[in-house]
């Protein structure tokens, strides 16, 4: 009976952690590989259309990006990838007219990222790392 409390109690907290924090399996499985899961989303009012782009660099040399994509899209926009552990993403957006974009990174199912350029007419931003 013990053992059976102890089981429901870590299934709960499992269940709560997964619905609180994204995906943490995920993210647990892809920590022993040597490539992380990205996804960028772009948010916006629906149908706007997109400028924007992403960048992969290496966390060791930030002279060369790894990748580097455009994206003109209309709004909500995602894109999945794989970087190495090493990488350090960044991502930004924006539109024409007075519609806002919100830009989301996922590594490996759990949102990250912090804004890196901020001020007044800087354009949504995240970089993750």
């Amino acid at each position: 009976m013990k053992n059976l409390i102890k089981l429901v109690f870590l299934g709960s907290f499992a269940f709560l952690a997964l619905r609180a924090f994204g995906n943490p399996l995920l993210a647990l499985s892809n920590s022993f590989g040597n490539q992380d899961q990205y996804q960028v989303k772009w948010e916006g009012s629906n149908g706007a259309e997109l400028y924007g782009g992403y960048v992969i660099m290496d966390m060791n040399n930030h002279n060369t990006p790894m990748r580097a994509e455009s994206v003109k899209a209309k709004l909500p926009h995602t894109v999945n990838f794989s970087a190495p552990k090493n990488a350090i993403v960044s991502a930004t957006g924006n539109t024409i007219g007075s519609s806002s974009v919100i830009v989301r990174i996922y590594k490996n199912g759990l949102e990250c990222g912090k804004e890196a350029i901020v001020g007044s007419g800087a354009l949504p931003n995240k970089v993750c790392q």
